[in-house]
């Protein structure tokens, strides 16, 4: 095992370095980060919050789909 004889053998103090020295510049990447996401102020969001018209609303009756289903399997 490549792994394990590198980890065990004569290069283990140089094999461990190099090891904390790629998961130091990890550490330092992903502090270093911008965030990805544009918050909108709290006040804009409640501007668009989202509008329901309960007093139109027709409420659709679906289709048993499942009682069919288990009708043909059983």
């Amino acid at each position: 095992m490549p792994i394990a004889s590198l980890l065990l053998g004569e290069q283990q103090e140089a094999t461990q370095k190099s090891i904390k020295q790629k998961y130091e510049e990890l550490r330092t990447e992903y502090a270093n980060r911008k965030p990805t996401v544009n918050y909108i102020p709290f006040a804009k969001a409640q501007e668009r919050k989202l509008q329901l018209d309960w007093a139109n609303f027709l409420l659709k009756r679906q289709k048993n789909w499942a009682y069919k289903y288990s009708k043909i399997t059983h």
